[in-house]
């Protein structure tokens, strides 16, 4: 489990997957935590029986897809997931979400910034990718609060790039 002061990454399981797949009523009765009525959004309902299918086919992912749970309000407020999985060069693709009576409050920082950790502590992982709508300002913040530097804009999209820092170590 990844937490954070205030939240939980909580692994996007197979029985979870199973459920999803099955409609709201069966992953609200599953889930252990309350479900807000604004998730998914429209965006990530298209995604959510996609990734679903993928961890079902592909249990290793469970990891690599999460929902974001406010811990105080056991409440389920976003998701954070990878698109990519590690490749041959050793990138991984992010996405995330929270739901709109959660923003404005750093919750997306917080959890980008938890997952960007969890996602280094694989030593494979030298650089992480996201992209956002350009009008969407507050997703651009977050990615910059992050770390992520603007590598290029492409019609409606801006593309970041997060790339593991090398550390000097001195010998004694």
């Amino acid at each position: 489990m990844i937490e954070t002061e205030r939240l939980q990454l909580v692994s996007f399981k197979s029985s979870y997957a199973q459920a999803i797949l099955k409609g709201r009523s069966h992953l609200e009765r599953l889930f252990p935590y309350a479900i807000s009525p604004q998730w998914p959004n429209a965006n990530y309902s298209l995604l959510l029986p996609i990734i679903a299918l993928d961890v079902l086919n592909h249990p290793f992912k469970q990891q690599w897809n999460r929902f974001i749970v406010h811990k105080k309000q056991r409440l389920l407020v976003g998701q954070i997931s990878c698109y990519e999985y590690p490749d041959q060069k050793d990138h991984v693709e992010i996405g995330y979400g929270v739901v709109t009576d959660y923003r404005g409050y750093g919750y997306g920082s917080e959890v980008v910034k938890a997952f960007i950790s969890w996602l280094f502590s694989h030593e494979h992982i030298h650089t992480i990718v996201a992209e956002c709508v350009i009008e969407n300002k507050a997703s651009a913040r977050v990615l910059e609060k992050c770390g992520f530097c603007n590598t290029s804009n492409s019609g409606e999209r801006t593309y970041w790039e997060l790339i593991r820092q090398k550390r000097n170590v001195k010998s004694f």
